[in-house]
């Protein structure tokens, strides 16, 4: 049920992936809608796939977090999208990199777009395919990875991983802006450091 989004439409996978009740998708695809598309709903399907133990789950992020000493990172669910989940820049750059030295995270969120089939009870599978939703990677091609983020009461922001003029990599954490385009902005200020 976490998976059943009624007002978007088929293919549009930005926020949530539209899949009727009862159709098979991948864990794999679950992934990548998750960190590349920004499907918050599969985010929350995926946990609960990985832990029957949901709540036990979400103690166990945070059990993660205690023991990096990061004291400004709690979580409530999985997906990112509750106003409860709160970190900082500097602590969040920490988790970031975890997820870009993981071999298996760190490809997926370099992977510009996805696609993948779902298969409904009956009928023809629906092809989906998600689009990476850090737009720098389009045009800077020294963006390697990014994921991105957005609430109202948080504005856009995007955790980034890049090489910069030298070719070295580097990693970085915005929040916090109050458009898409000022985001960008910063983003590309930070890269040229």
């Amino acid at each position: 049920m976490d998976l059943i989004k009624q007002n978007t439409a088929p293919g549009d996978s930005v926020g949530n992936l539209r899949v009727v009740a009862g159709a098979k998708i991948r864990a794999k695809d679950l992934l990548y809608a998750s960190l590349i598309g920004s499907a918050n709903n599969s985010a929350v399907a995926l946990a609960r796939l990985v832990s029957p133990d949901y709540h036990g789950l979400v103690e166990r992020m945070n059990e993660i977090v205690q023991k990096k000493k990061l004291i400004k990172t709690y979580f409530v669910e999985p997906s990112g999208i509750d106003l409860k989940n709160v970190s900082t820049a500097k602590e969040f750059s920490i988790l970031w990199r975890n997820v870009v030295n993981n071999p298996l995270l760190g490809a997926v969120i370099k992977t510009p777009s996805y696609s993948f089939s779902i298969e409904p009870e009956q009928g023809v599978p629906e092809e989906h395919t998600v689009r990476h939703t850090n737009k720098i990677m389009r045009y800077n091609k020294r963006m390697l990875a990014g994921k991105t983020g957005y609430l109202d009461e948080s504005g856009f922001n995007l955790a980034f991983w890049y090489k910069n003029r030298k070719g070295a990599q580097r990693l970085g954490v915005v929040l916090g802006c109050g458009t898409n385009k000022w985001l960008e902005r910063r983003v590309s200020f930070l890269m040229e450091k």
